[in-house]
């Protein structure tokens, strides 16, 4: 069960902190990748030690600084790539007041045609996210702050295969879905739970992000 003692801010800075620290970028990240267009992964377009500086260098007017929304109604410190275009719009975080250390990169809402790690994508159903972690998964129970989040531990959108913490969640968007018993609020269920296969959940939000390096003072927020 996801703990709502955690700090707001830390829960969206980095969804990783409480994750064994990544290995180092490698050819498993990469593959992560999706191969062309606007995307969030592993190492676009930001990676952990990618500077305010340099983003903004490479994407000009089209990144803006400013408040980053978080749970609860929380605004954050941090910049938005595109921010006047829906579709290509993406959050960027940083741990550290100097806009040094990438914390998360996040794309979400129902008009982005951002591509995440795998191909995955604003929209895509449960069960093709089961296909690319090559297993099911947990999920936090739907209807609440803190839920509809995955844990891909030990699958192939596992920190420890791509190099980085993939956060995706999930929800049903068309109205469709079945609302059982059991898989609302603060729960944990499996992924190919009838009832929440039931519920036709789709991908709304994807985000990538590291922990707090040592000896990085986080920002006040």
């Amino acid at each position: 069960m996801y703990r709502k003692s955690l700090t707001l801010t830390a829960l969206f800075l980095c969804v990783a902190a409480c994750s064994p620290k990544p290995s180092p970028q490698t050819e498993s990240a990469s593959a992560l990748s999706a191969v062309a267009g606007d995307r969030v992964d592993c190492i676009a377009p930001a990676g952990p030690k990618t500077t305010a500086d340099e983003l903004k260098s490479e994407y000009g007017k089209d990144l803006v600084f400013g408040d980053v929304g978080g749970p609860e109604g929380t605004q954050l410190m941090g910049a938005i790539l595109y921010p006047d275009d829906p579709k290509r719009r993406i959050d960027i975080v940083w741990w550290d007041e100097a806009k040094t250390v990438v914390s998360t990169v996040r794309a979400r809402g129902e008009d982005s045609r951002v591509t995440g790690p795998l191909g995955i994508h604003i929209g895509t159903p449960l069960a093709e996210v089961e296909t690319a972690n090559g297993k099911p998964f947990l999920i936090s129970g739907f209807g609440w702050d803190y839920g509809g989040y995955g844990d891909f531990t030990g699958g192939k959108l596992s920190s420890e295969v791509a190099g980085c913490h993939i956060s995706l969640r999930f929800d049903n968007v068309s109205g469709d879905g079945v609302v059982a018993d059991g898989i609302m609020g603060e729960v944990q269920v499996q992924s190919d739970d009838t009832r929440v296969k039931a519920y036709a959940p789709v991908v709304t939000e994807i985000s990538v992000g590291w922990p707090l390096p040592q000896g990085v003072k986080p920002a006040a927020q």
